[in-house]
């Protein structure tokens, strides 16, 4: 993967993922009526920032972690 395609797929998973989530958890909170859009908005605006920050530093440790764990006890 290119510099440029894991920044964009750090971008778009981070967008994608905090737009989900944050719609099911603000939804489940104050249900699905006129408050709904304020606060899914509010708790994107939260959320989306942390969740780029840890696509761009911790995301690439827990696929070296990942690699990790599939390979034990595999010989070379």
């Amino acid at each position: 993967m290119t510099r440029k395609e894991f920044f964009i797929n750090c971008f778009l998973s981070s967008v994608f993922m905090t737009l989900f989530m944050s719609g099911v958890i603000s939804g489940t909170k104050v249900g699905y009526g006129a408050a709904f859009l304020y606060t899914w908005r509010d708790a994107f605006l939260l959320a989306w920032p942390l969740a780029l920050i840890f696509n761009l530093t911790v995301l690439p440790q827990v696929k070296g972690l990942s690699s990790w764990l599939a390979n034990i006890g595999r010989t070379k």
